[in-house]
């Protein structure tokens, strides 16, 4: 269906020595400047390491969100904005509370906390500090399904004038005791007459061995089968699929017990999708512009999925303006067939 880019000039050496004249003059005046004040260099070296000795040498400034401010309203300030968990084993909760206080003059009110994802949520905290007041955010992490590095984010929203939202942070890295990978993955089925078969990899990051006690798959129809690779620290396990297939997509899991108590189950998603028998793809062809500037092609595949060869034995079209080409790619399994439209082409009126 048919729709509608001799010598080079080196600056350098040219404002070289006005560059160098500069740098001398200003060291020149800095001099002068300070033996003016009544001062010599070296006293002023001799005064700054006294100072050092009696610890009084300048602090860093903290963040903007984390200082007073000059402000006669009320003013969010939080010991540490950023908190860094280290790294945890994939399914622990991470717990931590955010001190923060009221750093202003007038009463703070905490409108409201948001989350970045539904993996972390937060307790009970005061909704409302006067000034000089302190309290507590606690947050709760769920680090299930996360693998590596990983930030998540925690927007506190408040009367504060001057920043009404502060971000937190909880950053630090997951990993999992057991690694487990699809070998191949499940994916389209390429004969339909044929079992279809995929493997999962298991691979132990504990530094103790463990053992598979049983697999069980969501539907009777997935056949699995274990392979040891390495005793107590690799393993493969195949699944099975066989015809008849129903046309569509697929999916299931499997449940693996191990004898670890770090982790006694494991969740494996599987999916699979059975073509039609005729596949013919795309369904339909667009025409985003009419009339065509230009002549313009577009290819039709057609793949045999049946498990023995077929043959196109004609193609055709109602309409004499688009010209057809067809071409077997794979004997029997693969064709394509191509469309020219002419340029200046447009739909025929009904």
């Amino acid at each position: 269906m048919i729709m509608s880019e001799n010598q080079r000039f080196d600056p350098f050496m040219v404002f070289g020595g006005v560059v160098l004249a500069c740098v001398a003059i200003i060291a020149l005046l800095g001099f002068i400047m300070n033996a003016g004040q009544g001062q010599s260099v070296p006293e002023k070296v001799a005064d700054s390491q006294s100072s050092a000795a009696r610890g009084d040498q300048h602090q860093p400034e903290r963040p903007f969100f984390m200082r007073s401010r000059n402000t006669d309203g009320p003013v969010l300030e939080f010991d540490e904005p950023v908190y860094d968990f280290g790294k945890v084993m994939a399914g622990v909760y991470v717990d931590h509370s955010f001190r923060f206080r009221n750093a202003g003059k007038k009463t703070l009110r905490i409108i409201s906390v948001n989350m970045s994802c539904g993996c972390t949520t937060a307790g009970k905290w005061p909704r409302k500090l006067e000034p000089g007041q302190e309290g507590e955010l606690p947050v709760k992490l769920d680090t299930k399904g996360f693998s590596g590095a990983i930030s998540k984010s925690i927007d506190v929203e408040s009367n504060d004038p001057l920043h009404p939202v502060v971000t937190l942070k909880l950053n630090g890295n997951v990993w999992k005791p057991i690694v487990v990978k699809h070998v191949g993955g499940m994916g389209i089925i390429p004969d339909l007459t044929k079992p279809y078969e995929r493997s999962v990899r298991l691979s132990n990051r504990l530094n103790k061995p463990i053992k598979i006690l049983g697999i069980t798959p969501s539907d009777p129809g997935f056949k699995t089968s274990l392979k040891t690779l390495k005793d107590g620290y690799e393993y493969l396990v195949t699944i099975t699929i066989s015809p008849p297939y129903k046309t569509g997509g697929f999916s299931g899991k499997l449940e693996i017990k191990t004898s670890a108590k770090e982790v006694p189950s494991l969740k494996v998603n599987l999916y699979y999708f059975a073509p039609p028998p005729v596949e013919v793809r795309p369904a339909s062809i667009v025409l985003f512009a009419l009339p065509t500037k230009e002549e313009f092609e577009s290819t039709v595949w057609i793949s045999n999925h049946t498990g023995r060869p077929i043959e196109v034995t004609d193609v055709s079209i109602n309409d004499a303006a688009i010209k057809l080409k067809a071409f077997e790619d794979r004997p029997g399994k693969e064709f394509r067939i191509t469309l020219t439209f002419p340029k200046g082409y447009d739909l025929p009126k009904e």
